[in-house]
């Protein structure tokens, strides 16, 4: 994982994507794409994503911290 900022990191996004579908909070993947992966207040790593559509921006917690 590469750190851009404090908060802000680039992960694969094959894995961001993996970790959203297997937490079942993603059904359709092909909508969205992957943005960065930061640190949230609760000191807990999220993955941000933002469909392709309405530009909204979807945080899923990465598992396994």
């Amino acid at each position: 994982m590469e750190q851009v900022r404090n908060d802000i990191f680039l992960r694969d996004h094959k894995l961001a994507f993996n970790n959203a579908i297997a937490l079942k909070l993603m059904t359709k993947p092909e909508d969205y794409m992957y943005m960065y992966t930061r640190r949230y207040a609760d000191n807990k790593l999220h993955d941000v994503f933002k469909h392709r559509d309405t530009r909204r921006l979807e945080t899923v917690l990465v598992e396994g911290q």
